[in-house]
């Protein structure tokens, strides 16, 4: 019946099983999901973004927010994260 009606099925091959690595810094939770402060500059919060561009590139985006009126302290973007440096 397949060769009747030209029905043939597809194989794909299987995605390789992906092992996990250690995380780069792991840093202890000191808010504990409390994300009200009273004053300025009492709690700051970072922001990671990664940009994947239509060419292949990527772009990094870093934005450091005060907890207290949600402003924006630090706005970074370029071609490498160098955030750990």
């Amino acid at each position: 019946m397949n060769t009747e009606m030209q029905l043939f099925s597809i194989s794909r091959k299987k995605k390789p099983a992906c092992e996990h690595g250690i995380a780069y810094k792991v840093y202890e939770n000191k808010l504990n999901q409390d994300f009200h402060a009273n004053a300025i500059n009492q709690k700051w919060c970072t922001e990671f973004t990664y940009l994947f561009l239509t060419d292949g590139s990527k772009r990094y985006n870093c934005t450091i927010i005060d907890l207290h009126d949600r402003s924006v302290i630090v706005k970074e973007k370029g071609e490498q994260n160098n955030a750990y440096t």
